[in-house]
């Protein structure tokens, strides 16, 4: 009976090997999980928020959490039997009548079928993970866009109430003129009708702007009534430090093509435990039967209780059955497999797409904003400087107002729609991408457009103990154009 017990400990200690290594996972992410910083403009504090405290981030967290508990129930071994029963009718022996009788039924699970079912747990919770882990990469992303759409409209507004202000002053001057007969009524009609124009364009920022804002607190997972406080600063204009075919490879890890791999797996080690139960299992039996004292008096044994001990068989009937659940699930893990591939193919195509977006975003802002823009300034001062010394029109002067005006929303459009695509870049990725300037582009590991980091500590990669790092992504450094 001893040695019994003790192998029955042996294989059972041996079925739950296959958890620890998913659950010391599990446990190292949970202890990494923090209280985000106060959210104080910076997008790394929204980031942050989004994927510590997001409903999304939590339900992903629970579910694995829930798959990580369900692995214990995949190990249990059989519940023993313990039966009773009373002769209803003594059954006379020699040595006594038997009355009652207490039996003992252990049922032996053979190893293999408790290490497969707890080893296609852990797979499925470490799929589990790797889903949490592209749940913080989704929200990431979604943050980004609603914070960047959220500062252009900002921006945007600052630029307005400029221009709007040198209006004002330039109709104090033309009124002025008109006064002395230096100009005529028609330019300041001209110049009225340039300022409600711009009383307009301000007007329809106030509901874009609140539409921006319920973009933002849904992201980040923030109340109604939730301040957004937004750093006016603009992205840096960098371009990725690492080549395409090196962002490639590095997408080919993002947890979503783990996920098939780990599901695969789950589904082989099903099958493993499927094909072993198509064996006879074996059971331990004990029974004791009670036996009163012998009516012949002297019987030598009179009144000694009965003890057998006994083995079972199964006999496997339902071989067919678990056959075709053994190549059901081989032909689920081939298709998780063909799914990881078709995930992998769609990726790159992410990559690729997001690489050109921010490649042309990147060649559109820095034209803007060192070619256009200072080209259009000059131009705006040089007539403004003629109109001062009384040889301008006040219609070219409005003009020349007005293409300099479309051209700084332009520049803050095309930075906003560069920070968008970086985002976009480094979903598609998986992970933060290093970024250099434009001009030594190259293979580097200067720390790119990024931003410090925030939020729970979570290194995007083949492992579901974490999520996607905040390290990188355009970054609010810089000053604000004039």
């Amino acid at each position: 009976m001893r040695t019994f017990w003790v192998v029955l400990a042996a294989l059972t200690a041996c079925a739950t090997n296959p958890q620890q290594r998913t659950l010391a996972r599990f446990r190292e992410a949970e202890a990494s999980r923090a209280a985000p910083p106060p959210i104080d403009g910076r997008l790394d504090t929204y980031v942050a928020r989004a994927t510590a405290e997001h409903p999304l981030t939590r339900a992903a967290f629970e579910r694995w959490r829930a798959a990580t508990h369900r692995i214990a129930t995949r190990r249990g071994w059989p519940r023993p039997t313990i039966r009773y029963a009373v002769f209803a009718r003594p059954v006379e022996t020699r040595v006594g009548p038997q009355r009652q009788r207490v039996g003992l039924r252990v049922p032996i699970a053979w190893p293999g079928v408790l290490r497969g079912e707890a080893e296609s747990a852990a797979a499925v919770a470490d799929a589990a993970g790797r889903r949490f882990t592209a749940q913080l990469l989704t929200l990431r992303q979604r943050v980004a866009d609603a914070y960047w759409l959220r500062w252009l409209l900002q921006v945007r507004e600052h630029s307005l109430l400029e221009q709007r202000a040198v209006l004002d002053a330039l109709a104090e001057v033309l009124q002025g003129r008109i006064a002395v007969g230096a100009a005529s009524l028609g330019d300041l009609q001209t110049i009225e009708l340039r300022r409600a124009r711009l009383d307009d364009a301000l007007a329809s920022l106030g509901p874009a702007r609140r539409r921006a804002d319920a973009m933002l607190r849904a992201a980040t997972g923030l109340d109604a009534d939730a301040e957004l406080p937004i750093l006016e600063a603009p992205p840096a204009l960098l371009a990725p430090a690492e080549s395409l075919p090196a962002l490639r490879q590095a997408a080919l890890q993002r947890p979503e093509v783990a996920a098939h791999e780990d599901l695969a797996v789950a589904r082989e080690r099903a099958a493993e435990a499927a094909r072993l139960r198509r064996y006879p299992t074996l059971g331990f039996g004990l029974d004791w039967i009670e036996t009163g004292p012998s009516r012949m008096g002297t019987v030598q044994g009179s009144g000694d209780d009965a003890l057998l001990l006994g083995l079972t068989v199964s006999v496997p009937t339902d071989v067919a059955v678990h056959r075709a659940a053994e190549r059901a699930a081989r032909a689920e893990a081939e298709a998780e497999r063909a799914a990881g591939e078709a995930e992998a193919l769609t990726i790159a195509a992410q990559v690729d797409a997001a690489w050109a977006e921010v490649e042309d975003a990147l060649r559109q802002a820095r034209l803007y904003e060192q070619t256009l823009l200072p080209q259009a300034e000059a131009a705006y001062e040089s007539l403004l400087g003629q109109y001062r010394a009384g040889s301008g029109a006040v219609a070219t002067l409005l003009l020349a107002q007005r293409e300099l005006l479309e051209l700084a929303l332009a520049v803050d459009e095309a930075r906003a729609r560069y920070a968008r695509a970086w985002a976009a870049l480094e979903r598609a990725v998986g992970r933060p991408v290093a970024g250099a300037s434009p001009e030594t582009a190259g293979p580097s590991t200067e720390a790119g457009p990024s931003t410090e980091t925030a939020g729970p500590s979570t290194e995007a990669g083949p492992s579901p103990e974490a999520g996607p790092s905040t390290e990188a992504g355009p970054s609010t450094e810089g000053g604000h154009h004039e």
